[in-house]
């Protein structure tokens, strides 16, 4: 798992060591306000061949797609659309290639982090949550604790 910061308009980040992933290789991502452990948003990403999950959070967090929703409903829910945050990401095994395993994969985490643990933001306001298929509630408990470690 790697941390990295967004910030600014439009959003940039430093990858510092950490080079920058390939298309289409598949991920899950936690987004938080900066240095908190609390997601306010859970995300997957890996069907696009023609940009990787960093352009993705970039360019997709105030225009389309499920984090342009973040952005709407945020202030109308009362909450500042953060100027700057973490976003931690998660490299998966080849097999999350496919997408349905990756929703379910996906489900399974915000299900620990949201039902279970209850350690989202306040701000947690748009959820894709699917009914799994499959069980990777192991796999996607080693995510959370990952997540949970990283200092």
């Amino acid at each position: 798992m790697k941390k990295l910061r967004f910030k600014g308009s439009p959003l940039k980040t430093e990858l510092g060591n950490f080079a920058a992933p390939e298309n289409g290789v598949p991920f899950i991502y936690l987004l938080t306000d900066t240095d908190s452990k609390e997601p306010f948003y859970i995300g997957e990403y890996g069907k696009a061949s023609t940009y990787n999950v960093i352009t993705r959070i970039q360019r997709h967090f105030a225009r389309s797609g499920t984090l342009a929703r973040v952005a709407l409903n945020m202030p109308r829910f009362g909450h500042q659309l953060p100027s700057e945050f973490d976003a931690y990401i998660k490299e998966l095994s080849d097999e999350f290639k496919d997408h349905k395993k990756r929703a379910d994969l996906e489900a399974w985490v915000i299900h620990l982090v949201c039902h279970q643990k209850k350690i989202q933001s306040s701000k947690f306001c748009v959820t894709k949550y699917v009914s799994p298929e499959n069980n990777y509630s192991q796999e996607a408990q080693k995510i959370v604790d990952e997540f949970g470690k990283y200092s």
